[in-house]
């Protein structure tokens, strides 16, 4: 079973990037939501655990409201880790 859980701490995500192993993946950085924030873009950071806790996914997404009810969810350069835990 995969518990999906925030991830609210720049150094955390930054120690999870790293022991990933995708780090070549710059626009799922803390930064990088943090640069688009400046742009109407809200960052939002989960990790995806499993069983004995392990990190099995890393996702940034970045979700924009717009008039009428309306959003956009981003995920800049896609999710990190095991395909299976993204669904």
């Amino acid at each position: 079973m995969v518990k999906w859980q925030v991830v609210n701490d720049a150094t955390a995500w930054g120690n999870l990037l790293s022991n990933s192993n995708d780090t070549q993946n710059f626009m799922q950085a803390w930064s990088w939501g943090e640069h688009r924030s400046h742009f109407g873009w809200q960052p939002f950071r989960c990790v995806a655990l499993g069983v004995n806790k392990s990190e099995l996914a890393l996702v940034q997404f970045l979700v924009r409201k717009l008039p009428g009810r309306v959003g956009i969810v981003w995920v800049p350069g896609g999710a990190i880790g095991e395909v299976g835990a993204w669904g």
